[in-house]
């Protein structure tokens, strides 16, 4: 039965994990100018 708990477990964290994809990223150098504000870069 513990095999059984940890088999849901592992596969409950992969398809959680399968949901976050990231769409675009910022970067910026000094002081954050904040959230949309810093050098864009497209991730396809």
């Amino acid at each position: 039965m513990k095999k059984l708990y940890i088999l849901f477990a592992l596969c409950f964290g992969f398809l959680a994990m399968q949901g976050q994809k990231l769409k675009s990223t910022e970067y910026f150098f000094g002081n954050d100018p904040g959230v949309g504000n810093a050098i864009q870069i497209s991730i396809n």
